[in-house]
């Protein structure tokens, strides 16, 4: 859950380190665990949603003051959570807005993206007339992908039609996103693997280095679907199953209730989240 962390204080990660892609992990479980109280404390969807975009914008500003103090400051940001949180705001604002009005949700969702892509632009020009060291793209370029497909997900969700169906909701592709998790859990270091001792003995055997890692490569894809296929029906498919337990209006009801009774907020109304949802 601290990976992104222990790379930002200790060490920069290493392209044989077999577990350095947890650092993305690590970031939405650090948000998952302080989302939920967060939105608890909003009484009303207008305070999680101003909230939201400040959080949004706070985003953008500390890649700008990383840039400032630190040059490139890669690392910080790839991997601090403060940094990278833009992806995972936009995504609530599609979910909060969508709670009251679908269609507000998509004009809203097409309003920030307009201005996002619009500072974006500005940075551009600037980054080629005036600071030509200026990195647009790490600074405003998350941002605009991430409201690009915030738009693309609210489309595709409340415009369904034969076309949309075809590309997104086809089989393959949906067994593929069924065992994406664990795809993405397994593939880098079945890869690592496959270059350790895969590459060297194709190499061995006369083949170009080029051609050895393009066949070590394909070769790890493979192996990585399988291995994530046999991952999801043995483990990730039960797990699943028990998510019902948790997700229940009672039992959220009952989590608001011991939450809002711990920090002295216990009240008889309950959340205006509920309220606006039913």
């Amino acid at each position: 859950m601290w990976q992104n962390w222990l790379y930002i204080t200790k060490s920069e990660p290493t392209h044989y380190g077999m577990f350095i892609h947890f650092w993305s992990l690590s970031l939405e479980e650090q948000f998952y665990v302080a989302w939920p109280f967060v939105l608890l404390a909003c009484k009303q969807m207008k305070h999680a949603t101003r909230l939201t975009i400040i959080i949004l914008l706070g985003s953008i500003v500390f890649r700008f003051a990383s840039w400032a103090s630190l040059e490139n400051g890669n690392l910080n940001h790839y991997l601090q959570h403060m940094l990278r949180i833009d992806g995972l705001c936009i995504g609530s604002l599609v979910a909060i807005w969508r709670v009251s009005s679908a269609e507000s949700a998509k004009k809203k969702i097409f309003q920030l993206a307009a201005i996002l892509l619009f500072l974006h632009a500005i940075a551009f020009v600037l980054s080629k007339l005036v600071f030509k060291t200026f990195p647009h793209f790490s600074i405003f370029g998350f941002s605009s992908i991430a409201a690009l497909f915030g738009i693309l997900l609210i489309t595709l969700v409340e415009k369904r039609n034969k076309l949309t169906k075809m590309i997104f909701e086809n089989k393959p592709l949906m067994g593929i996103g069924k065992i994406s998790y664990g795809l993405y859990v397994f593939h880098w270091p079945i890869l690592v693997l496959f270059r350790i001792y895969f590459v060297p003995y194709l190499m061995q055997l006369g083949l170009s280095l080029n051609l050895s890692y393009a066949l070590g490569s394909l070769s790890a894809a493979i192996v990585a679907i399988f291995v994530s296929i046999a991952s999801f029906h043995l483990m990730e498919r039960k797990i699943l199953a028990l998510k019902d337990a948790f997700t229940t209006d009672r039992f959220i009801r009952r989590v608001v209730i011991q939450y809002r009774s711990v920090f002295g907020r216990l009240t008889r109304r309950r959340p205006a989240f509920f309220e606006q949802s039913t």
